[in-house]
C-alpha cells in the first residue's frame, strides 16, 4: 500500500534519522509525529515549542488586519503562521464589525451629552452612563 511519502523524491531523505521520521511518520501518521515532537520539545523548553494545529483543510489564509497586531506588528490572531480556522476568521471579522458598532454608539452617546450638557437632570445623565456600561 503506497503511503504519503512514496510520492516525495528519494533524494528528500538524506540521513538515516530522515528516513526513521519517515517510517514512523507511515506507522503513525505525520499529523501524531510532529504532535509528539511539541510536547517532547515542551518538556525539554517549556514554552518554545512549536504548536500543531488542524491540517491545512480545515484553515484559511489569515488576513493579518491592522487591529490584530501587536506593539511590533505581528498577527495575534495566527501567531505568524498565516493560518487561521475558518471559525477564528468569522470572529475576526464579527471583531470588525463589533468595533465599528461600538465607535458608532460611543460617538452617538457623546452627542447626546453635549446635547444635553450640564443642565440635564440627573435621570437622563444616569440613563446615558448606564447605556456607555452597556457597549463592550
Amino acid at each position: 500500500m503506497p503511503t504519503m511519502s512514496d510520492s516525495l523524491p528519494p533524494r528528500y531523505f538524506r540521513v538515516p534519522a530522515e528516513m526513521a521520521v519517515r517510517e514512523l511518520g507511515d506507522q503513525i501518521g505525520y499529523g501524531r509525529v510532529m504532535q509528539l515532537a511539541s510536547q517532547i520539545w515542551d518538556t525539554k523548553r517549556p514554552g518554545g515549542a512549536h504548536a500543531v494545529g488542524p491540517c491545512l483543510a480545515g484553515v484559511v489564509p489569515c488576513p493579518h488586519p491592522e487591529s490584530g497586531r501587536d506593539a511590533n506588528g505581528h498577527c495575534d490572531w495566527c501567531c505568524g503562521a498565516g493560518w487561521v480556522t475558518k471559525r477564528v476568521l468569522e470572529a475576526m471579522e464579527g471583531s470588525t464589525e463589533n468595533d465599528t458598532l461600538r465607535f458608532a454608539l460611543t460617538e452617538v452617546l457623546d452627542e447626546l451629552e453635549k446635547e444635553v450638557g450640564a443642565t440635564a437632570d440627573r435621570g437622563l445623565r444616569a440613563r446615558i452612563e448606564a447605556w456607555r456600561k452597556l457597549i463592550p
